[in-house]
């Protein structure tokens, strides 16, 4: 779910700033333009080259994801959308080839190497239940 949010308002934002001219823009009129384009984007797609650092995990990851809207609001009224994400490659053997899937409702993590999949309830899942 983070990563959609992540990949949608980074493209929202890139589609923004490539639309301003040389003309001077604020801050708030380019806030704006991103809430109206994503408010306006139905569906994505995008390969994102990802690297994380934490205490717990390090690593670099391609990943190929695909976004679309359903028809379906959450609790506050925003669109619920579903994702499908592939890991093209992965630093870490375990991820590679890894999919996830979400549907609005429920999760899906796909695991080739372990030949598992694991489901769960996405709102439980968001909201640390």
């Amino acid at each position: 779910m983070r990563i959609a949010r992540w990949l949608s308002v980074v493209s929202l934002l890139a589609l923004v700033l490539s639309a301003c001219s040389t003309t001077n823009i604020t801050a708030d009129e380019i806030m704006k333009r991103v809430q109206t384009a994503r408010a306006n984007t139905k569906d994505a797609h995008a390969t994102l080259d990802v690297t994380m650092t934490g205490s717990r995990q390090d690593g670099t990851f391609t990943l190929e994801t695909w976004m679309a809207k359903s028809s379906k609001t959450d609790p506050v009224g925003q669109p619920i959308s579903m994702t499908h994400t592939k890991v093209l490659q992965s630093s870490r053997a375990e991820m590679q080839g890894s999919e996830i899937v979400n549907d609005g409702t429920t999760l899906w993590i796909y695991s080739p190497k372990q030949n598992q999949v694991i489901r769960g309830d996405l709102a439980e899942l968001t909201s640390g239940g």
